[in-house]
């Protein structure tokens, strides 16, 4: 019920209220932010997952790839609390979150901990967006199909996220969630045909790869 809370509720909530109100660009580089997160909150809860300066270092180069990726959406517009600030705390939530998962891994296979927490949460998220006066129309075959096509996207990365940080350290997991806004831009790139072969795609992957490889060979210093 935690995990749905933060993981599902909290975090979609967030999640969809300040991407309304800010660019997808800015969103990438703020969701990063999840990795921060995730390690600071293991070092305080999770006895063997302690700070070092190397994961430290890890995390900088590997938001510095995700801020040169978008760096020009970084750098354009203002600050508000319903945009910046609703993504910050969905992605606070999410790193909770993970941190969470770790913690209750034990007690289930990660299919049925990934299930119970999509089932409550969305349970919740409905009662919220039904309280608030939403409603569902207009259904058709290709919003459908569309529908459960992201059914299964969130259950089968849920399952292995779980799966992921069942046997592995925190950080050397959630490390890897800096690939997601550079994954954007290249599937930007393949569906969109948007331009990906700037130089600062090729900086933001090199960044994203050394974080990435810092963070998971810190445990033989």
């Amino acid at each position: 019920m935690g995990i749905g809370f933060l993981q599902t509720t909290v975090e979609y909530v967030f999640f969809y209220i300040g991407m309304s109100n800010i660019t997808g660009t800015k969103g990438s580089i703020i969701n990063g932010s999840s990795t921060f997160f995730a390690i600071l909150l293991a070092h305080f809860i999770i006895k063997d997952e302690r700070l070092t300066w190397k994961k430290a270092l890890g995390c900088l180069i590997g938001f510095a790839g995700v801020v040169i990726v978008n760096i020009d959406g970084f750098t354009g517009g203002g600050i508000s609390f319903m945009g910046e600030g609703m993504m910050l705390i969905s992605t606070a939530a999410y790193g909770a979150s993970s941190t969470l998962v770790k913690l209750i891994s034990h007690r289930g296979t990660p299919m049925a901990i990934t299930a119970y927490q999509l089932m409550f949460g969305g349970f919740l998220i409905i009662v919220i967006g039904f309280a608030s006066g939403g409603h569902i129309e207009g259904f058709e075959v290709r919003s459908v199909l569309l529908l459960a096509y992201m059914v299964f996207i969130s259950a089968a990365a849920f399952s292995l996220w779980t799966a992921l940080l069942k046997y592995n350290p925190v950080g050397k997991v959630t490390i890897y969630g800096f690939c997601i806004p550079v994954f954007g831009v290249i599937m930007s790139g393949i569906f969109l045909g948007e331009n990906i072969f700037g130089m600062e795609i090729l900086a933001a992957l090199v960044c994203v790869c050394v974080g990435i490889i810092i963070v998971d060979k810190q445990d033989d210093v």
